[in-house]
C-alpha cells in the first residue's frame, strides 16, 4: 500500500472500485468537518484543495449557497440537532429534502375558526344583508324612476290627444246635439286605442276639470255632459275603493268638481276618516253636494279644523248662503271647540247680525279663546247690546281675554265702561294692560283720561301719556 493510499485511508477516504484515482470521503456532519478535512490534506499531503459546492447536482457559488441556507432558515426548514435527536446525518438530509417538497399549510385552519366565532358570523351576515338591501333599493329606485319618466311622457302625449276633441265638442256642437249623442258617438272623437287605459282617462278627467273651473253657462254643462257620457264618473267613483289615500282623495275631488250626486252616500263614509286630506275633501264634497242646511257634517266633526280647512269650508258656505238659508248657529252646539270657533268666525265674516243672540247665549259657558272670538265679533258687528258681557270679560283671570275686552270697549264703551276701566287701571300693573286701558280711555273721554292719569308718577304711565298726546305718534 503506497503512502498516498495510506494517508487517504487514514483520513476516512474510500477508493472508488469503478474509477481509478477517485477517492470518496464518508458523510461529514457539518461544514466544520469539511474545513478540518481540507486542513488535514494540506498538512499530510502538503497539497492545497478547493471546496466545491453543489446544490441539486448543480455547482453553485458560496454566496448562492448562503442565500439558499438563509431561505431554509427563515422558513423553518433547516432543522437543528435538538430537533433531529439521534438521527444519522443521512436521515437528517433526507428529512430536509422531503420537508422542502411538502406544500405549505397554515398552522391554524382560519376558515373554520372564523365560522366558529358567532360575532364574526353576525358581522358577516349584517354586511351581506346590507349589501343585498343596497342592491334591491337601487333596483327599486331605477324601476320607479323609469315608470315615472314613462308616465310623464305619456301624460304629455295624452294631453295633446285630448285637447283637440274636447275643444271641438265644446265650440262646434250645441248642448242639445251633445245630449242626443250616445257614448259610442262621443268615443269616436277620441283615440279608440287609449280610451280603455287608466292613465288616458285620468288625463281626460283632469283636462275637463281644468276647463270646468274656467268656463260658465253652457260650457260647464257641456263639460259635465261629456264627463258623464264617457262614463268617467264611474271611473272616479271606483277610485273610492282604492287602498291608497291619494287616489281616494283624488276621486272625491273629481266627484265634487263634477257634481256626481249619486256618489254622495259613499263619500259620507270618509267624512270621519283619520287621513287629513281624505277627510277634508269628503267634508267639502258633502257641503257642496248635499242639501244639508243644518251643517251636520261639520257639527259632528271630531278632528280639529285647520285654517286651510276653514278657508275651503268658508268659500263653500258663502256659496250655499247665496242659494238657501244656512243655519250657522248649529255649529255653536258642536262638541268640537275648533268647529264652534269656526262658527263664531263665520258670523263675523258674513255679517250675521241675527246670530248675535245665539253668541250671547253661549258666552258664559264658552272657553277663553271662544270668548275672545265672540268679543271680536261684537266689535266687528257693533253689538252694543252685549256690553254686559264685555264688562264681565274685564274681570276675567285670562290676561288675553281682559286685553281683548279693553280693545273692544274702545269702539263700544260707554260711561259705565269708563268707570270700570278706571277701576281696573288702579289694580292692574302690567304694561300691556295699562297701555290698553289708557288707549281706550283716551279714545272714549280725554277728560276722564287726564283725570285718571293725573298725579301718577309711574314712568311707564308717563311715557304712554306722552305717546298718546303726541299728534305725530297718533297712528303709531
Amino acid at each position: 500500500m503506497s503512502d498516498t493510499t495510506l494517508n487517504l485511508t487514514d483520513l476516512g477516504f474510500t477508493k472508488s472500485p469503478l474509477i481509478d484515482n477517485k477517492w470518496t470521503s464518508a458523510s461529514l456532519p457539518d461544514y466544520g468537518a469539511v474545513l478540518f478535512l481540507q486542513d488535514s490534506l494540506l498538512k499530510i499531503r502538503n497539497s492545497t484543495s478547493v471546496v466545491r459546492y453543489f446544490l441539486y447536482d448543480d455547482e453553485v457559488t458560496t454566496s448562492a449557497l448562503e442565500e439558499y441556507l438563509d431561505n431554509l432558515s427563515r422558513n423553518e426548514l433547516l432543522l437543528n440537532d435538538k430537533t433531529l435527536g439521534n438521527q444519522s446525518l443521512d436521515d437528517q438530509g433526507e428529512l430536509i429534502l422531503k420537508g422542502a417538497k411538502i406544500p405549505f399549510k397554515p398552522l391554524y385552519k382560519i376558515k373554520i375558526k372564523i365560522l366558529n366565532d358567532i360575532k364574526m358570523i353576525l358581522l358577516i351576515g349584517i354586511l351581506f344583508f346590507f349589501l343585498v338591501s343596497c342592491v334591491v333599493l337601487v333596483l327599486i329606485m331605477v324601476i320607479v324612476k323609469m315608470r315615472k319618466n314613462r308616465e310623464r311622457i305619456l301624460t304629455k302625449r295624452f294631453k295633446k290627444l285630448c285637447y283637440e276633441p274636447i275643444s271641438t265638442l265644446l265650440f262646434d256642437y250645441e248642448l242639445a246635439q251633445l245630449q242626443a249623442y250616445s257614448t259610442e258617438d262621443l268615443e269616436a272623437f277620441f283615440p279608440k286605442n287609449y280610451l280603455s287605459q287608466s292613465l288616458f282617462r285620468n288625463v281626460m278627467i283632469q283636462e275637463i276639470i281644468s276647463l270646468n273651473k274656467n268656463m260658465k253657462g253652457d260650457f260647464k254643462a257641456k263639460l259635465k255632459l261629456i264627463y258623464r257620457k264617457l262614463d268617467l264618473h264611474v271611473f272616479s267613483m271606483k277610485k273610492l275603493e282604492s287602498k291608497r289615500w291619494d287616489i281616494i282623495a283624488t276621486g272625491i275631488t273629481e266627484i265634487n268638481e263634477m257634481d256626481v250626486n249619486e256618489a254622495l252616500s259613499r263619500v259620507q263614509d270618509f267624512a270621519m276618516d283619520k287621513n287629513f286630506y281624505i277627510r277634508s275633501n269628503a267634508v267639502a264634497t258633502i257641503l257642496n253636494l248635499s242639501n244639508d242646511s243644518e251643517l251636520q257634517v261639520l257639527v259632528n266633526q271630531k278632528y280639529p279644523l285647520s285654517r286651510w280647512q276653514q278657508m275651503i269650508y268658508l268659500r263653500i258656505i258663502k256659496f250655499l248662503t247665496s242659494q238657501k238659508v244656512v243655519k250657522i248657529e248649529n255649529l255653536f252646539d258642536s262638541e268640537n271647540e275648533s268647529v264652534r270657533i269656526f262658527g263664531i268666525k263665520l258670523v263675523k265674516i258674513m255679517g250675521k247680525m241675527e246670530a248675535i243672540k245665539s253668541l250671547s247665549g253661549i258666552f258664559y259657558k264658552a272657553g277663553d279663546f271662544e270668548k275672545i272670538q265672540i268679543l271680536k265679533t261684537y266689535d266687528a258687528l257693533n253689538a252694543e247690546s252685549e256690553l254686559e258681557q264685555i264688562h264681565h270679560a274685564l274681570f276675567s283671570d285670562s290676561h288675553a281675554l281682559r286685553i281683548q275686552a279693553m280693545i273692544v270697549l274702545k269702539n263700544l264703551g260707554d260711561i259705565q265702561s269708563q268707570a270700570l276701566l278706571i277701576e281696573r287701571f288702579a289694580v292692574l300693573t302690567d304694561f300691556e294692560s295699562k297701555k290698553a286701558i289708557m288707549d281706550t280711555m283716551h279714545t272714549l273721554s280725554k277728560d276722564n283720561f287726564h283725570e285718571m292719569t293725573k298725579g301718577v308718577e309711574d314712568k311707564e304711565v308717563i311715557r304712554i301719556c306722552q305717546h298718546l298726546e303726541d299728534p305725530i305718534l297718533t297712528h303709531v
